[in-house]
């Protein structure tokens, strides 16, 4: 537990794979914010892999996730685990009265996230969805200029990403659909949060969506290779999400176009966790004779904002601010199995259960 007058947030952390280990750089720079963190245990797969993080890091972790939870000191949990973990893992981690921070996908099914809504406000403990986009600087330049009507009311918007295939994952889990889940659930997920962020104030609630996919071979079907989505707003807008696993580089490219002008914004690299990316913001007004290129950080992505998100949690776990809810984790589920739906039936699929 805190000691008297201290601040940060006592954080541990499950999962010490490559995702895990970009967790563990970004709580180093997270100690330093408001209230900050501090990483006081780890949590590994194996007894062979908790040696070795307890090496190489100085701090003590465990292979039992159990005796992890148990840990007195241990205030928040971030996981950092293979999908399919994740519902089972935070469930018993708000039962033992910790906060979470949970990547996505939060589970499985709207349902079980409801699950964890619902035990997280018996338990009076923050539910906090890994949607690091929403924190990435150049996102949140993005939205900014939205909400500030830079480009009037919004009426569509494009957000499209072209990646390389995924890596296998540690014991192959993320090929594995009984382990993945659905491979919508592990990528074109953060595109579905996006578009509800940059939406929702001013377009109100999704209520249809239709989606297609296709795929270069056989075995590559189920990964959804190509996939594009087009999501209906009570307002009339609409947004189009497109995510391809048959590129060679990674670049996302997001488009919005409103009654007084389009925003583009785009950031692209070799991976997605190049130290060296590129990124672009550009506006275009009506009735000016030349675009607008705003000024934005070149260090901006994952290698460098992920540890805005963990500031965002340990200020909720502090109730200095409201973070990000677990309901934004359930609608993004909710997208994701409602493109499923319309991808398994080749027809639109009304919204009807929308929260």
């Amino acid at each position: 537990m805190n000691q008297p007058g201290q601040t940060s947030v006592n954080v541990g952390l499950v999962g010490v794979g490559r995702w895990g280990q970009q967790h563990i750089a970004a709580l180093e720079k997270a100690a330093q914010g408001k209230p900050g963190t501090r990483l006081v245990a780890l949590c590994a797969g194996s007894a062979e892999s908790a040696n070795q993080a307890e090496a190489r890091w100085g701090i003590p972790c465990d292979s039992d996730f159990q005796r992890f939870l148990e840990r007195k000191e241990l205030e928040a949990v971030i996981f950092s685990t293979p999908n399919y973990l994740h519902y089972s893992m935070t469930r018993q981690a708000l039962e033992a009265g910790k906060h979470v921070l949970v990547e996505k996908p939060m589970s499985f099914t709207p349902e079980e996230c409801d699950d964890l809504i619902a035990l997280a406000a018996r338990q009076q403990k923050v539910l906090f969805p890994g949607h690091e986009f929403c924190f990435f600087t150049l996102w949140e330049s993005f939205k900014e200029l939205l909400a500030g009507e830079a480009i009037g009311k919004p009426r569509y918007g494009s957000l499209e990403l072209r990646r390389y295939p995924y890596n296998k994952g540690a014991g192959g889990w993320r090929h594995d659909p009984d382990r993945v889940g659905d491979w919508l659930l592990e990528e074109p997920i953060h595109y579905f949060d996006l578009a509800l962020w940059f939406m929702l104030e001013s377009a109100g609630p999704p209520t249809r969506l239709y989606a297609v996919s296709s795929a270069g071979s056989p075995e590559r079907a189920a990964w959804h290779e190509n996939f594009s989505a087009l999501l209906n707003f009570k307002d009339g807008s609409y947004v189009q999400v497109t995510r391809t696993v048959a590129s060679f580089d990674f670049r996302l490219q997001i488009h919005f176009t409103g009654t007084k002008g389009t925003l583009e914004g785009s950031w692209c690299a070799a991976t997605d966790r190049d130290l060296n990316p590129r990124a672009d913001l550009t506006l275009f007004r009506f009735g000016e004779a030349a675009p607008r290129h705003l000024e934005v950080s070149q260090q901006t992505g994952h290698a460098y904002d992920l540890h805005r998100e963990i500031e965002a949690f340990a200020a909720a776990v502090r109730n200095l601010a409201p973070g990000l809810s677990g309901l934004a984790g359930r609608q993004a589920v909710y997208l994701c199995q409602a493109a499923a739906r319309s991808l398994n039936s080749g027809q639109t699929v009304d919204l009807t259960g929308w929260k």
